[in-house]
């Protein structure tokens, strides 16, 4: 049949379509396989159903903190209007502060304190619904849900496990976090390292759960010493956690036998399909239990075998790529000699839902028949609901569900065009699909009705003016527009103008426009908008100022019983009053009238007596009015007898209707039709035609004269029709054969069965149960099959058990039933079964893989290596053999001598013309283990040392233990230490204090040994020394000093290098504790000496040595007896600043004791600081001790220092003391005050810097360009003197940086400024003679230029190279020049000597009084012995402390105390900086006993002579400190170490 179809289009041109449709149908309606194959042509372009295009996901949760936006878009044509409701169906409206519903569909949650929860916003179900002008459709549920953000914290337990069990840790996560909060690892922590437990293999130890549960398999004792955490994520914050604590497993070694108990049991489990599950089943016991998993088979158990899927993990069960098959209820047996124990879970297979609706697009003509199918892939399927525009769908006699998935539509019509949808729910998740169905007329397609977009509004104007009206609408086909006024046509000339536009988007607009209107073109106007679909109103009134109008009217016609309504068509305006007559008289009469201040008459229930003429009469407050009459006539409507037909006919037989009219006003006219159309020539119909009757007669009916036959009867007054549906059985008749067919193992078939008959045949399926054709079972929709509306049955996943016989049946209960005997094969693509995937065997050896691949034959296997594409060849290494069987190819590869490049995976490909699968085959070559790696010291001390490594590669073999070597550095024996597999920590016991060892380490496996590691050194920690000094030798060398000498103990028993000695001396006949000096060694010294000082003249001391190293002191050596000879030097003398100016510093000096020699020359020493000393003679009277130091800088800080002599010798230095001359830096100015800027010159004003008190000497000036980073110096160099510095060349309106700084003697002082310039204007700068004028160039290319490295680097170098050499020469050459006088009697010697100490042991006198408590001061004893005043160690510049600092010549190194009564003449030296820059006040208190003082006397014991003063080295023997003449803290004599 050729089928021609055409539209008109906007430009006037037709568009055709034209369908072949080689088929043949019932009258009116298409068969399903043919309307889907219907083009989107044969549908109008600008009408289009709604569809999402981002449909909201069906679970939203989020943090309150955060707040939440849910997306929801749609498109169609018209464009669709997106809004959101709630479960009942009401639209959602947004609440301040919780909830907002944007223009664009989304809806928005912004973030809320938890104060602001709402359950009806913040825990509700939405939805979103998208409509237009076709139809409505509905997304699926959205859950939505807010949580609160609130601390939480997550713990872990102990638990107590049997020795070789498995231990379960649980990660407590509070239960109103459980849902958010996931366990992502665990960690363990063993007091060495931490490790992160997240990754598992089927043979690990450790397996993580999906609820966060750690199973630890095999737990040993080991196990008890870690500890155990857990680690968290907040899935809603991204938040990391880590437990609060941490768990320990409790390990029992029961005494006694345990049955099994079950300690970890799950009772459900769900998972994805094709995923890997783990059923858990840990059980406790002694001894260790057996575990044995079955699947219950209704009540039967079907013990589960390991296979490469499935496979027993210690107790629990592993099955990788989960299948549907898998679903079903597990049992794990735990046995043991006391007893058993099982645990139930409930597997639940997953899949995810994947909905369509099939087909998504269906054209059916009005009286056809409709067949949506909702194809469903998932499991499981809870329900599935219907719904047509977004509304349930309500069954009847037309439509119906076949099934849960399929809708048929019966005769279909106009009002079963729009939306369908599917929405189907699984486990809270739910999907939806959408399918479009157009119902046309038999000449078009996707017919819709008229609707307005936008009216015109009520109006009231003045006589004269023009009026316009309009009308927006839209429709399929175009609609026609015309307008009315008071129910009459308005005229399109003249005055009123009526014109339609058609635009490109489908829209129709229709004007009306009236120009200079007049009183009687008021009233009530019509738009009316219609097209074959349907028609829509609107109407609003126009009124016009002025005196009443009434508008004629024409008869009027009212059916018997029916309601009369007429409107007085009044213009003008205001109207006060419109009333009604009849016969004279004002209406109403009767309870039946009414009449409506709009001048509206309404009759119920009309009768003859209603007849007649009516008039209208319009009155306004001046008292004009207008009239009109009507004549209303009442007609009585046919009635019709009523008939029908039986509710099946059989085809072939003759029927005859006869419709009869028992009343109604004649004349009639009688009219037959069949669907509501007139009834076509070709069906043979006849039809008389009486007065008050007509008969329809059928003779030889078929199947096309089914059909709605309606009598239709009409009069004057209206139509009356009676219908009866004609219904032609016929038995079925094959319309799609079903023919055999085959498919592959795991694929798709789908065959077409369909039959056609009236009734519609239903479609059927049956298999046979055997591999014979019989005792066929139904099939129904399930995993494998989905069967369709129109008959259709796919198979899907299809295994072995779907092939077979299968029987389509279509019945109709007339006649016989219809049905075709099919056979569907099932081919089989290969397939392996891997008994052995992997292969261990040692290098060197054969290994054996055999591939047996089951499927259709001809299979074809190929071998091939790793990831190598290239297929393995026969060789002399690779040997190949292959058998055939049925249904099953056999092929072995041999390898003959295995090597290591042989430790790879080896695949093996079978292919046949339905598939292909590729099997693994890991073959692991098993040698001796490397050599262990990274072999390194953990700990040590002097008689064990700790090593660790790591484990090397095992060979593909278990390591079975190490060997350990261990030996001296210059020894060549090798000791050796075994340890156990597992333990990569040795011990090294019994080994000697500061030697060198050398370490290497094995590993072992069941191949053999590995090779040693590299040679790892280490020294072992040294210990005190084992023995004292030897030849210990004691000589007096002064009234106040002793030399000591002595030679270091045997080397092998210094238990690591000597730093130093303790010199213990004390006097004999004194109770005190002894002092001890402390002696370093410094680079190779080997003459050990020391001098004793500030000891009593002519007294008995008792000394002893000792050595110490890092480690502490060893023990002393025997002590010796020497007696000191007698007078000594002044003491240091204390200085006092008294007065400072700008270049002088004034200061006086006191002495504490002359003694007997009377002081006859000071030697002052200053410098600034960081530069040389200088020495100044100062020669004053006796008793005039103040002095003036001039000539000095301004603002310059000194540091001084003074030595006074007399006839004996030279005293110590005194304390060096800081000054600073007056005066400071230089103070930058303000920038108004300092820059004058102009447009491309600036003016620097010098002089309004300020001086700080110093004068300025220079200037130097830097400038750059914003934003660059590199400075051009304009001039270094820039003199006081100049009172203005001029910069030309700058760029107008630019910013600039300028760095200025100010030098004087008192310091330097960098300024920085940024100005810009001024734009460009008509003034012109004036150059200054002193100018320098930096040119844009220079300044952007004088600085990079000192920035190149090339330039930099060199000169750089050299510069440092020189320095260095002029420093290490002048050093040489005062080491050399500085010597000192040998003693004037010639008693010492003139050998010098080695000065290794730097702390000086005094005795103190105490003095009767304690005025002042305990106090330094300058104090003779009854035998006149002298003593110096105290001086701070860090200020002393020749004292002991600074003349062991290394900074002397060897002569100068001689004590000057060592002969008595010696002169000695000040030498010259350099003195590095001291660590204070303030003075110090030289008499302290007892409380601060500062342990940098050498020479200190001191107040505290008036009960005793003396007393000793310790230093900050204590001996041996003491175990704490001294207080006020004792040691007051370690920390105070850190001075001297």
């Amino acid at each position: 049949m050729i089928f021609l179809v055409y539209r008109p289009m906007t430009d006037g041109i037709f568009k055709i379509i034209l369908f072949v449709i080689c088929c043949s149908w019932h009258e009116g309606v298409y068969p399903p396989r043919v309307l889907s194959a219907i083009p989107k042509s044969g549908i109008p372009d600008n009408i289009e159903g709604p569809r999402f295009v981002d449909e909201p996901p069906g679970n939203v949760i989020f943090v309150n903190t955060t707040g939440s936006v849910i997306t929801c878009g749609a498109t169609g044509q018209p464009r669709p209007e997106v809004e959101w409701i709630v479960r009942d169906g009401k639209p959602v409206v947004s609440v301040p502060v919780t909830r907002e519903v944007r223009h664009d569909g989304s809806l928005v949650f912004p973030p809320f304190p938890p104060e602001e929860f709402r359950p009806d916003v913040h825990d509700t179900v939405y939805r979103c619904r998208a409509s237009n002008t076709f139809g409505t459709i509905g997304s699926r549920e959205v859950k939505v849900r807010a949580v609160t953000k609130t601390a939480y914290n997550i713990r872990v337990y102990d638990k107590t496990v049997v020795v070789g069990n498995t231990a379960v840790l649980n990660c407590y996560v509070p239960p109103s976090m459980s849902e958010y909060v996931q366990v992502t690892s665990w960690i363990t922590d063993d007091n060495i390292k931490n490790a992160t437990v997240s990754t598992f293999s089927s043979a690990g130890k450790y397996i993580i759960y999906p609820n966060g549960d750690l199973h630890i398999h095999h737990v040993t004792p080991e196990d008890g010493k870690k500890s155990y955490g857990c680690r968290s994520k907040n899935i809603l914050t991204e938040e990391i956690k880590i437990s609060d604590n941490f768990a320990k497993i409790i390990i029992i070694d029961p005494k006694e036998d345990i049955a099994p108990s079950v300690t970890s049991r799950k009772q459900q489990v769900s998972v994805q399909s094709g995923e890997i599950v783990f059923l858990p089943c840990a059980a406790q016991s002694h001894p260790l239990p057996t575990y044995n998993w079955f699947k219950m088979k209704g009540s039967q158990r079907v013990r589960i075998r390991s296979w490469p899927r499935i496979q027993r993990h210690h107790g629990s069960l592993r099955i990788d790529h989960v299948q549907l098959d898998d679903e079903g209820r597990y049992l794990c047996m735990v046995n043991n000699t006391l007893g058993g124990d099982y645990s139930q879970v409930e597997l639940n297979v997953l899949v995810h839902l994947q909905v369509r609706i099939e087909p998504h697009s269906l054209v059916v003509l009005s009286g056809g028949v409709a067949t949506l199918t909702c194809s469903i892939v998932g499991h499981p399927i809870d329900s599935i609901v219907w719904t047509k525009n977004f509304r349930p769908l309500v069954a009847n006699r037309r439509v119906n569900l076949q099934g849960r998935n399929v809708l048929y539509i019966n005769s279909v019509n106009k009002e079963d065009q729009g939306m369908y949808q599917c929405f189907v729910y699984s486990r809270g998740d739910s999907q939806q699909a959408t399918a479009q169905l157009v119902v046309g007329a038999k000449t078009t397609f996707a017919d819709v009705p008229p609707v307005f977009h936008q009216t015109f509004p009520e109006k009231k104007v003045h006589p004269g003016v023009s009026v316009s009206m309009f009308c927006k609408t839209s429709g399929h086909p175009s609609p026609e527009v015309i307008w009315f006024v008071d129910g009459q046509a308005v005229p399109n000339f003249g005055r009123f103008f009526n014109e339609t536009i058609v635009r490109n988007d489908g829209m129709v607009v229709s004007y009306l426009n009236i120009s200079n209107v007049r009183v009687q073109d008021g009233g009530v106007y019509q738009c009316k908008v219609s097209n074959p679909v349907g028609s829509v109103t609107h109407s609003n009134r126009l009124d016009i100022y002025g005196s009443p109008f009434v508008r004629p009217m024409g008869n009027v016609s009212v059916v018997e019983g029916q309601r009369l309504s007429i409107r007085c068509p009044v213009s003008g305006y205001p109207i006060h009053s419109i009333t009604w007559e009849k016969g004279g008289i004002q209406l109403p009469v009767t309870s039946k009238q009414q009449v409506f201040p709009n001048g509206t008459l309404v009759i119920h229930q009309v009768r003859d007596s209603d007849q007649g003429r009516y008039r209208c009469i319009a009155r306004n407050l001046e008292g004009a009015s207008d009239h009109q009459t009507v004549n209303v006539s009442v007609i009585t409507l046919p009635q019709i007898i009523p008939f029908d037909l039986p509710a099946r006919v059989r085809e072939d037989s003759t029927i005859v209707l006869t419709c009869s009219i028992n009343k109604g006003d004649p004349p009639f006219e009688m009219e037959w039709l069949r669907n509501g159309r007139q009834l076509p020539a070709e069906l043979g119909v006849t039809v008389q035609k009486h007065k008050k009757f007509t008969i329809l007669a059928l003779n030889d009916v078929k199947p096309q004269h089914g059909g709605n036959y309606t009598c239709v009867v009409s009069n004057a007054g209206g139509t009356a029709t009676h219908s009866t549906i004609l219904s032609v059985d016929t038995p079925p008749r094959w319309k799609i054969e079903p023919l055999n067919t085959s498919v592959v193992l795991g694929n798709m078939v789908t065959i077409d069965c369909s039959a056609e008959g009236s009734p519609r045949p239903i479609e059927t399926w049956k298999k046979a149960s055997g591999s014979s054709p019989k005792d066929f079972v139904p099939v129904y929709n399930s995993q494998h099959y989905i069967i369709y509306g129109n008959g259709s049955l796919t198979i899907r996943n299809a295994v072995r058990e779907t092939g077979g016989y299968y029987l389509c049946q279509a019945s109709n209960n007339v006649g016989g039933d219809l049905s075709k005997l099919i056979t569907v094969i099932v081919h089989a693509p290969p397939r392996v079964h891997v008994q052995q995937p992997l292969y261990t065997v040692p290098l060197g050896n054969k290994v054996e893989l055999t591939c047996v691949a089951k499927g259709d034959l001809p299979m074809d296997i190929q071998w091939t290596k790793g990831s190598e594409q290239d297929v393995l060849q026969p060789n002399g290494k690779y040997i190949f053999e292959e058998k055939t069987e049925k249904n099953s190819v056999k092929s072995v590869l041999f390898i003959a001598e295995t090597d290591r490049n042989d430790t790879d995976r080896f695949n093996c490909h079978v292919t046949n013309k339905y598939g292909n699968i590729t099997a693994n085959f890991q073959v692991i070559v098993q040698e001796a283990p490397k050599a262990p790696l990274d072999l390194r010291i953990m700990s040590k001390t002097g008689r064990t040392i700790t090593i660790k490594w790591n484990e090397p590669q095992n060979g593909h073999s278990l390591i079975t233990g190490y060997h350990v070597q261990y030996q001296q550095q210059d020894s060549n024996n090798w000791e050796i230490l075994t340890l156990p597999p597992g333990k990569n920590t040795a011990v090294i016991e019994n080994l000697l204090p500061a030697n060198v060892y050398n370490f290497q380490v094995a590993a072992e496996n069941s191949i053999g040994r590995s090779n040693f590691s590299l040679i790892y050194t280490e020294e072992t920690d040294e210990e005190v020394p084992g023995a004292p000094p030897l030849n210990v030798n004691a000589d007096a060398t002064g009234p106040n000093s002793i030399k000591v000498t002595w030679e270091p103990p045997r080397q092998e028993l210094w238990n690591g290098p000597i730093k130093g000695y303790y010199i213990g001396y004390t006097m004999v006949t004194s109770s005190e504790p002894a002092m001890f000096k402390m002696v370093e060694l410094k680079g190779d010294d080997t003459d050990l000496e020391t001098h004793l000082t500030n000891l009593r003249r002519s007294q008995r001391y008792s000394v002893s040595v000792q050595a110490f190293n890092s480690k502490g002191a060893g023990p002393m050596s025997e002590q010796i007896t020497v007696q000191t000879l007698a007078d000594v030097p002044p003491t240091a003398p204390h200085i006092t600043v008294v007065s400072k100016t700008t270049t002088s510093i004034t200061f006086s000096w006191t002495h504490r004791r002359t003694f007997g020699s009377p002081v006859r020359e000071y030697v002052l020493y200053y410098r600034e600081e960081h530069k040389n000393w200088i020495e100044n003679p100062i020669r004053s009277k006796p008793d005039d001790h103040i002095y003036t130091l001039s000539g000095l800088e301004c603002g310059t800080k000194y540091q001084l220092y003074m030595v006074s002599t007399n006839s004996v010798g030279r005293s110590e230095p005194s304390e060096i003391i800081s000054a600073r001359t007056d005066g400071a830096a230089p103070l930058s100015p303000p920038r108004e005050d300092f820059i004058h800027r102009d447009i491309t010159s600036v003016k620097l004003n010098l002089f309004s810097w300020q001086t700080g008190g110093c004068p300025i000497k220079e200037y130097s000036i830097k400038l750059r360009r914003k934003p660059m980073s590199h400075w051009a110096v304009l001039t270094d160099h820039v003199p006081f003197s100049q009172s203005q510095h001029l910069l030309q060349g700058l760029s107008p309106g630019t910013w600039y940086d300028l760095q200025v700084t100010a030098y004087s003697s008192a310091g330097a002082t960098e300024a920085m400024y940024e100005f810009q310039t001024f734009n460009v204007t008509f003034e012109e700068a004036v150059p200054d003679i002193n100018m320098i004028i930096p040119t844009p160039s220079d300044i952007e290319s004088h600085f990079p230029f000192l920035l190149d490295i090339t330039i930099v680097v060199p000169v750089v170098t050299s510069v440092v190279i020189v320095i260095i050499i002029i420093v290490v020469g002048c050093v040489l050459c005062r080491r050399r020049n500085s010597h000192y006088s040998p003693s004037s009697d010639g008693s010492g010697s003139s050998q010098s000597k080695i000065r290794r100490g730097g702390e000086i042991m005094v005795l103190k006198e105490i003095d009767g009084s304690n005025e002042h408590g305990c106090m330094a001061g300058g104090i003779s004893s009854d035998e006149g012995t002298q003593r110096s005043s105290s001086s701070n160690s860090h200020s002393r510049p020749i004292s002991s402390a600074l003349l062991g600092g290394g900074g002397l010549s060897r002569e100068q190194e001689l004590h000057p105390y060592a002969l008595p009564y010696d002169t000695i003449a000040v030498p010259e030296f350099h003195v590095s900086q001291p660590s204070t820059s303030a003075s110090h006040t030289l008499n302290r208190r007892c409380g601060d006993a500062r342990g940098d003082n050498i020479y200190v006397s001191r107040q505290c014991r008036p009960d005793r002579p003396y007393e000793a003063l310790k230093p900050d080295v204590l001996p041996p023997s003491t175990s704490r400190p001294f207080v006020c003449g004792r040691i007051r803290k370690e920390s105070d004599w850190s001075s001297y170490t």
